[in-house]
């Protein structure tokens, strides 16, 4: 049966439409699907100290620090200075120590840690109030700011600083007994530290990332 040129022209026209279809079915299946990932932007931030925990949870609002320790084994210095001051883009603490004379040089072993309040002075028990929202205590083995021998302080800084930077609110000193030095940071944000050491003198230095 023949229905004549409009039945070809009907044809004609679904095949058209049919190859249009194709056409715009493979130009979509070009297109990227699901999550778009770029090449993630590295960040300006490092960590000199390794953690001995890796941090876990949401790293945005609550990130878990850990504890960061290193130092020199076998080494024993004195306290000298303790600096707190607002950096471009870190508030810093700077812990400076004179080793005693001995085979060893360097800093003394060290320890950062996330701490919760009460806070107690070592030896005595006494409480000690640390301004800030936030808190890590730096321990010190093999330190003091005593000079057993000479019987006179070596270190003859605050014991309290209040600076009111951006992230740093407080720095305390919780103890020096025993040889062992311990200071508690008051934070306002609860943010993970950047942990080095310098020598010639012998310096820790920690950093705690600011908006600045």
């Amino acid at each position: 049966m023949s229905f004549g040129p409009y039945a070809h022209g009907v044809r004609s026209v679904r095949i058209a439409i049919g190859a249009a279809l194709a056409i715009a079915g493979a130009a979509c299946a070009s297109e990227p699907t699901g999550d778009i990932r770029t090449a993630p932007v590295p960040e300006t931030v490092t960590v000199t100290a390794t953690p001995s925990e890796e941090p876990t949870g949401d790293v945005v609002s609550t990130p878990a620090c850990g504890k960061y320790q290193g130092g020199e084994e076998g080494v024993f210095a004195h306290l000298t200075d303790v600096r707190v001051a607002r950096n471009f883009g870190f508030d810093r603490i700077v812990f400076e120590f004179q080793t005693v004379d001995g085979p060893e040089q360097g800093v003394p072993r060290y320890q950062l840690s996330p701490e919760e309040p009460p806070f107690r002075e070592d030896g005595s028990g006494s409480p000690i109030e640390v301004g800030g929202e936030f808190f890590t205590r730096v321990i010190f083995h093999g330190a003091s700011g005593y000079d057993m021998e000479a019987q006179e302080p070596t270190y003859r800084g605050p014991r309290e600083f209040e600076p009111g930077l951006e992230v740093i609110s407080a720095l305390t000193e919780t103890g020096d007994f025993e040889a062992t030095l311990s200071w508690i940071v008051g934070l306002e944000e609860n943010i993970c530290p950047q942990v080095s050491t310098l020598f010639d003198p012998n310096r820790l230095v920690i950093d705690f990332p600011n908006q600045l």
